[in-house]
């Protein structure tokens, strides 16, 4: 915030729009428009696909929707445990792992015999909690969330035989109906809309599939994508991954816009986009020192960055080279380690 960001929130981006083949802004649902050369959006690449930020985003894509991934039927749990020693990460798997498969991406249905993933978020350490664990339990489903509603008397089944299941193999979970909360393929459709509920993106089924994810750059210059459903996948550290990717991705073209400048002697916007580089590497090398630095490390790190600039010519004073062209001052750099904003292309 100190460095001009303005945080909305609860608030909905309507669409991301474009001028002249490239990206120019995005429109909110009050109807405000805010301008930008460059846009990341962090979400599902499907919404893109299905015109939910409107039609001029819908390009910035391969229009072809892939399969989806799977969903999941969730319950976050507090409650007493006992009879099975649990580490952070259990999985109880059935006789016919196939089977779950066929019911879910064949017939569309809960799985008759799930595998079932428990998460105890107090285990794996040295002690185990006094009183009560916090568990979440998840099993397979399929991604209908936004055409098929699961009816309560199904979820009940579901949860009832789940459950049953652990304690035939000693676990049993001592649980009221006050101590979980269920979410369901629907609900995670309505969180992440396009989806379905689909929790990975596209399936990864066959070898090539992992290759077949959007990438950091988009189809509409100066449109950058991060998220579970772009390369190189799902999952806490990929979804990382995709964001330092856009980032690099973003950075890269920001250096080929200012070189560019510089060539056709547009001195003042070539400074305007070295400036904005040179913050842009300072805040993050500030972060990738301390991932929890404070905003006023951060603050201080563009700081000193504007000062190696004051201490150096006027970065939008042309220069003539030694062959009698004119090129722009370079400021000296910060120690950015050589592989940030290398090319992803």
């Amino acid at each position: 915030m100190q460095r001009g960001v303005t945080f909305k929130y609860n608030t909905w981006c309507q669409h991301i729009n474009t001028r002249q083949g490239r990206v120019s802004g995005v429109t909110l649902d009050s109807g405000e428009v805010i301008h930008a050369d460059r846009v990341v959006f962090n979400g599902d690449a499907q919404a893109l696909r299905q015109g939910l930020l409107g039609p001029q985003a819908q390009s910035a894509v391969n229009m072809k929707s892939p399969t989806r991934s799977l969903s999941a039927m969730t319950w976050s749990v507090y409650a007493r445990t006992s009879g099975f020693a649990l580490d952070r990460h259990n999985i109880f798997f059935q006789n016919h792992y196939q089977r779950e498969f066929e019911d879910i991406f064949r017939h569309h249905r809960l799985p008759q015999q799930p595998t079932i993933y428990v998460c105890a978020q107090d285990r794996g350490t040295d002690e185990a909690p006094a009183d009560k664990d916090r568990l979440l339990c998840l099993i397979n489903a399929p991604a209908v969330g936004d055409s098929h509603a699961f009816s309560q008397e199904t979820i009940q089944a579901c949860q009832t035989q789940t459950f049953s299941t652990l304690q035939s193999f000693g676990l049993s979970i001592h649980a009221t109906p006050q101590d979980l909360i269920c979410t369901t393929p629907q609900d995670f459709a309505q969180r992440f809309p396009a989806t379905g509920g689909a929790l990975y993106g596209q399936a990864t089924h066959g070898w090539m599939a992992a290759f077949a994810r959007p990438y950091g750059r988009s189809q509409i210059p100066g449109l950058y994508l991060a998220g579970g459903s772009i390369h190189p996948g799902p999952g806490m550290p990929m979804a990382a991954l995709s964001g330092r990717m856009a980032a690099e991705a973003l950075v890269a073209d920001l250096k080929d816009a200012m070189m560019a400048a510089a060539e056709d002697e547009r001195f003042e916007e070539a400074a305007r986009l070295r400036d904005e580089l040179k913050r842009l590497q300072s805040t993050a090398l500030a972060i990738a020192d301390d991932p929890f630095a404070r905003q006023s490390d951060v603050a201080k790190a563009n700081l000193d960055a504007e000062i190696t600039y004051s201490t150096d010519d006027s970065p939008s004073k042309p220069i003539p080279n030694k062959g009698g062209r004119k090129r722009l001052q370079r400021a000296s750099r910060p120690n950015v380690p050589k592989t940030f904003g290398s090319r992803s292309r």
